[in-house]
């Protein structure tokens, strides 16, 4: 598959406050992790993020979304039981949410809300690459907070796409964030890409199997308007 451009569905959604009934929806696992969940922001992305999960995998499936029915992997990673290969993964940070969608190879998404991060450097300093921290130390304060961020979802997106996780040191890979590209850190190739939501969010998609990815973006938000 190394030749062809991997294709990677986007959906993102804003966060929004969904009525109890909207839970139903989701699976026993899901609502007992959801009852653990304290802040309401936080129990309205969660909830946003796993109704948007089920109506797009059951438009993948032709089924109804109360009828896609999951598994937990090995690495704890959610799959489905369908024995079908599609690969799909969850982020969500602030007010929006995004899962990304590949019928061809292990997909991984981050998004993170643009904010100080008083503590980047040092964070760069302690867990990233030798090549990353030679190239990201030198940058000036402005050019270093978005270059800082640009990684970080790089590197998450590629340990979700993996399905190590954080069980994964980021020092054992190095991404080069400029024009996404992996350096060192994997067996096969990984395609990387940046993405935005307007001025407020960063985003980044990880695919296994090739070097490019096509990326198709849309819109979640009317699958998640018929519940308000």
């Amino acid at each position: 598959m190394s030749g062809a451009a991997i294709p990677v569905d986007l959906w993102c959604a804003r966060v929004r406050p969904l009525p109890r009934e909207a839970q139903a929806l989701l699976s026993q696992a899901e609502q007992q992790r959801l009852g653990q969940i304290l802040g309401t922001e936080e129990r309205a992305a969660y909830v946003s993020a796993h109704l948007l999960k089920r109506h797009v995998l059951a438009q993948h499936l032709k089924c109804s979304p109360a009828a896609v029915r999951l598994k937990t992997g090995w690495n704890g990673r959610p799959e489905l039981c369908d024995a079908r290969a599609l690969s799909f993964n969850l982020s969500h940070s602030g007010g929006y949410v995004a899962l990304a969608v590949c019928a061809e190879a292990p997909v991984g998404v981050d998004i993170e809300q643009v904010r100080p991060r008083p503590s980047a450097r040092r964070v760069v300093e302690r867990l990233f690459a030798p090549e990353e921290k030679r190239l990201l130390l030198t940058l000036a304060e402005g050019e270093f907070a978005s270059a800082f961020l640009r990684l970080w979802t790089l590197k998450e997106a590629f340990i979700k796409a993996t399905g190590e996780g954080l069980a994964r040191s980021l020092s054992s890979f190095a991404i080069d964030w400029r024009q996404p590209r992996l350096l060192r850190g994997a067996a096969q190739p990984y395609a990387l890409a940046g993405f935005s939501l307007g001025t407020s969010y960063c985003g980044s998609l990880a695919a296994g199997g090739g070097l490019s990815m096509t990326l198709r973006k849309m819109d979640a938000t009317a699958l998640l308007n018929k519940y308000t």
